[in-house]
């Protein structure tokens, strides 16, 4: 019956099948990904994945973009956020704890003068800063291991920590 394994909104069984499956077969949990950028105007792109509707990226007008959509790296910490979030929220409902309410918050920084090569260094993100906000049925120890985990397991937060390498193919 429709939402009898239902937990916090998740269909908790279909995801409990989905990981037999990949513990029955690795290969079965490999995935490849896409997104496609096409260029509107200034800085302005349209970023397509699989069959949703395209999303807006752009840069503040100080940046020579007409700031009307979140820049990059706005959404990568996003993406980092949400991919912690989907984490903490898979293992609240694994272990059957019921969220009244869940946020998790990225905050992070960019130096601008090593980006553009002004001076030498990393010019991508540094210093993420996740804070979580929760109320559940659950005690602090249980909820903070939850965090932990998810930050840990994150492919996105992963990602950003191995710096994956990149290749960018020849026009």
């Amino acid at each position: 019956m429709k939402g009898q394994n239902m937990i916090n909104g998740l269909d908790i069984e279909r995801f409990r099948t989905t990981m037999a499956a990949i513990e029955n077969d690795h290969t079965k949990g490999k995935a490849r990904l896409r997104a496609d950028s096409r260029w509107v105007s200034g800085t302005k792109n349209e970023i397509s994945v699989r069959r949703f509707p395209a999303f807006t990226t752009d840069e503040p007008k100080n940046m020579g973009g007409e700031n009307t959509a979140p820049n990059p790296m706005e959404y990568l910490i996003g993406a980092a956020a949400g991919c912690c979030s989907i984490g903490f929220e898979l293992q609240a409902a694994q272990a059957g704890v019921k969220l009244e309410q869940f946020e998790i918050s990225a905050r992070g920084g960019i130096d601008m003068a090593k980006l553009f090569g002004m001076e030498d260094g990393y010019g991508g993100l540094d210093n993420l800063v996740l804070t979580v906000k929760v109320k559940a049925d659950a005690d602090l120890p249980t909820l903070q291991n939850f965090a932990d985990r998810s930050a840990a397991t994150s492919p996105v937060l992963n990602s950003l920590k191995t710096r994956a390498k990149v290749v960018v193919e020849k026009i």
